[in-house]
């Protein structure tokens, strides 16, 4: 009945949802004329305690790129500050791949440090899981 923690999972942003509190018309409409997008995600860890009857959960995920982390000077991130989830075994250190069980589907992916981020998970009505 809830996300269950440390899996991977696709994410797609309802930006209209994500404003509506501010009660603001300008933002409210922006938000409507975004294309949303899909993200691949890992669900690192629950904020709350599972409860059924939830409307939603926080959770922490943390973002899976597609590429090597970028050199940020800003925040002394460098390229090799991530992890190859296998299939992929490319790394700047030659880092060992994360393995999956089952294994990855998708090629080319890193876990990127520092990435994470505060998500609200919605429930679906009845019986159908997620959002």
């Amino acid at each position: 009945y809830y996300p269950m923690p440390y899996r991977y999972g696709v994410m797609r942003i309802d930006a209209v949802a994500s404003v509506q509190h501010l009660k603001d018309p300008v933002a409210t409409k922006q938000a409507a004329a975004l294309q949303p997008q899909e993200y691949l995600v890992y669900l690192e860890e629950e904020l709350e305690l599972p409860s059924p009857g939830r409307s939603w959960w926080r959770f922490v995920v943390g973002p899976i790129a597609s590429e090597l982390r970028y050199h940020d000077t800003a925040y002394d991130f460098t390229p090799d500050m991530c992890a190859p989830i296998h299939p992929n075994t490319d790394h700047p250190a030659h880092r060992v791949p994360l393995r999956t069980t089952p294994e990855f589907p998708l090629p080319h992916c890193y876990h990127w440090l520092g990435a994470n981020i505060h998500v609200r998970i919605r429930a679906k009505p009845g019986t159908e899981g997620f959002d």
